[in-house]
């Protein structure tokens, strides 16, 4: 698996913020807030092959809401490998198959041609000043 640094500084500085604003009762989130940060998790616990411990409760509703996500960030491969899993994962039935289907997904994840953290940075700039203001 490739190594991967994280984040973009611009991803990380708006996730943080709003992350605190929520903590703090700041805010409420909009759907375009709850993509951007299904995102930033899901993504962070593949590259940091933490998906199964990421998924371990709600699995099919975490894949489904960042394949979703995904999708709407126009990242359409990514999208792809989270259907592909969930698809796995309601049609297996052996106790180790999340670990299993979770480690597929971060191997495929790892090797995708999709500039994925390009993206997710551009949807947090797209309107820089609307992630900040309270609702």
């Amino acid at each position: 698996m490739k190594q991967w640094s994280g984040h973009d500084a611009t991803t990380s500085a708006v996730f943080l913020a709003l992350l605190l604003k929520a903590q703090s009762g700041g805010m409420e989130f909009s759907r375009s807030h709850l993509m951007f940060v299904t995102v930033c998790e899901f993504w962070a616990a593949a590259m940091n092959e933490a998906l199964q411990p990421h998924l371990s409760e709600c699995a099919d509703f975490r894949l489904h809401s960042a394949e979703v996500s995904f999708r709407a960030l126009g990242l359409k491969r990514a999208a792809r490998i989270l259907h592909r899993g969930r698809n796995q994962l309601k049609h297996s039935h052996s106790a180790d198959s999340l670990s299993r289907i979770s480690k597929g997904m971060e191997l495929s994840l790892s090797r995708l041609r999709e500039p994925v953290d390009q993206e997710i940075a551009r949807f947090a700039n797209a309107h820089p000043c609307d992630w900040l203001v309270s609702t």
